[in-house]
């Protein structure tokens, strides 16, 4: 509410109180999704309201648009986070409804109305969240899961020298460390520093025995590096037949790859779900070091 009023103080300093616009957002899980749809009536928000649909192939939004404005006319200007796809077909149909021009407008980057489609998204996402961290809901959106995933399992190699090479794997649930769960390797099937080969023997091993042992797989599994290690973390679980979300994050840029992305995802540096990301890449890389010094020094 204070970052409405907040909103609404902004709105009134840019002379836009006569104004009457929708704010849309919908997130997509499955068939499902979830819609806010907040109303702007001369310049101020007046109603706020929630829907919960089933649709059909791949245009939710414009399913959704569709159905909205069947009951109610519609206003100028409708702001959506995801745009439908045939967007002309729909402002031509809402054109004839209001008997005026309509227009259905992408979320802009800046200003007061991306502040306002912003605290939209932030309140879906809590309420989608539930008990569970809100960046993991933003991490199913920017990955496209199908499911929250709030078990994520993140590892990395350290090499110290040509025979000091381990592997770590920390386990995040509700995107919080946990620790008892952490786990460290020592290689054991690759001569030298091989990152590729290394990371294949640790994933191999670690989901070989929770097999084993008739144990849950994670939501997600994340590797600290780029193509190289996301591949052959890919040819571990293909040989135990095993289909676990794959992802990498590779350092500088921070692209996020990921086994069916025609392109690597980089998400903003403010993105709570690259920052995610960023905390199990960094705790796994900090337990891997760890371990290798720990060795180390128990050798020396």
């Amino acid at each position: 509410m204070h970052a409405l009023g907040g909103l609404g103080t902004k709105q009134k300093m840019d002379e836009i109180e006569d104004k009457d616009e929708d704010y849309i957002v919908i997130f997509e899980s499955d068939a499902n999704a979830k819609v806010q749809v907040w109303k702007m009536i001369h310049g101020v928000i007046r109603d706020r309201q929630k829907f919960d649909f089933e649709f059909v192939g791949q245009d939710a939004i414009g399913q959704f648009l569709l159905r909205y404005y069947e009951a109610r006319i519609p206003p100028k200007n409708i702001y959506v986070n995801k745009m439908p796809s045939e967007p002309d077909a729909l402002e031509n149909h809402f054109s004839r409804l209001r008997n005026g021009s309509a227009h259905v407008n992408k979320m802009p980057a800046h200003g007061h109305r991306a502040e306002l489609m912003q605290l939209i998204e932030k309140n879906i996402m809590l309420e989608k969240a539930g008990g569970a961290d809100v960046a993991l809901v933003q991490l199913q959106k920017e990955l496209s899961l199908l499911k929250l995933p709030l078990v994520i399992e993140c590892f990395d190699i350290s090499n110290l020298g040509e025979n000091d090479v381990v592997g770590s794997m920390v386990q995040f649930v509700n995107a919080k460390p946990k620790k008892e769960n952490y786990r460290k390797f020592k290689i054991r099937s690759v001569v030298g520093q091989d990152d590729f080969a290394s990371i294949k023997e640790v994933v191999f091993r670690r989901y070989r025995r929770l097999l084993d042992e008739g144990e849950t797989m994670p939501d997600i599994i994340l590797i600290d590096g780029g193509l190289g290690q996301l591949h052959a973390a890919k040819n571990a679980l293909e040989q135990l037949n095993l289909q676990i979300p794959l992802f990498s994050i590779a350092k500088k840029e921070e692209l996020v790859y990921g086994i069916d992305l025609i392109v690597p995802i980089k998400m903003k540096k403010n993105n709570e779900a690259l920052h995610l990301l960023q905390r199990c890449r960094d705790e796994a890389h900090r337990f891997a070091i760890s371990y290798n010094r720990k060795l180390r020094k128990n050798i020396g």
